[in-house]
């Protein structure tokens, strides 16, 4: 195995996970999620700020969305599900990932969408 790891920052001081492992032509994203302190945190921000993460990981593995085979979608409400779908087909017009959506609660009570993926060249 040739192991990996891509975060976004590279101060990995008190993390018990990264941001997505690279193992051969396979990278696996850890959930990524877009609440920001002292920002909108309405569903589509927050969406949008998730896939700017997805996006900037992708791009330091010489990735694009493109190379995305499968995401995970957990959701906190089952009311952003049909917001989730418009957005979702912004960011995958053609050709879109295998996809799991998941209606839960999520870590922090201010956090509306999770989402993990795994891409390969």
């Amino acid at each position: 195995m040739t192991k990996k790891t891509i975060n976004l920052k590279d101060d990995l001081k008190n993390r018990i996970f990264s941001d997505s492992v690279m193992d051969g032509n396979v990278l696996y994203i850890s959930g990524q999620v877009g609440t920001a302190e002292g920002e909108d945190n309405s569903f589509e921000k927050q969406f949008r700020r998730v896939f700017e993460k997805l996006s900037s990981i992708l791009k330091k593995a010489d990735m694009s969305l493109e190379n995305v085979l499968r995401v995970g979608v957990y959701l906190k409400e089952r009311s952003d599900f049909q917001k989730m779908n418009q957005l979702f087909t912004e960011y995958f017009p053609k050709n879109p990932p295998a996809r799991s959506t998941i209606i839960t609660n999520l870590v922090n009570e201010n956090m509306l969408v999770e989402i993990d993926a795994i891409a390969s060249r």
